[in-house]
C-alpha cells in the first residue's frame, strides 16, 4: 500500500488571491500549458 506524503501545507491568505484577482483578472497565471514549448525542469536538493 503505497501513501501520498506531502512536504507543505499551502494556504494563501485571502487578500493575497484577491490582489492576484484584481491585477490578472482570474487566479492562474496561464490558463493552458503547451507541453511542446514547456520544459519539465526538476531540481533536487
Amino acid at each position: 500500500m503505497l501513501r501520498e506524503t506531502r512536504m507543505h501545507s499551502v494556504k494563501l491568505e485571502d487578500g493575497i488571491v484577491q490582489i492576484a484577482l484584481q491585477r490578472r483578472g482570474r487566479l492562474r497565471l496561464f490558463e493552458t500549458i503547451d507541453p511542446k514549448r514547456t520544459a519539465h525542469l526538476v531540481i533536487d536538493m
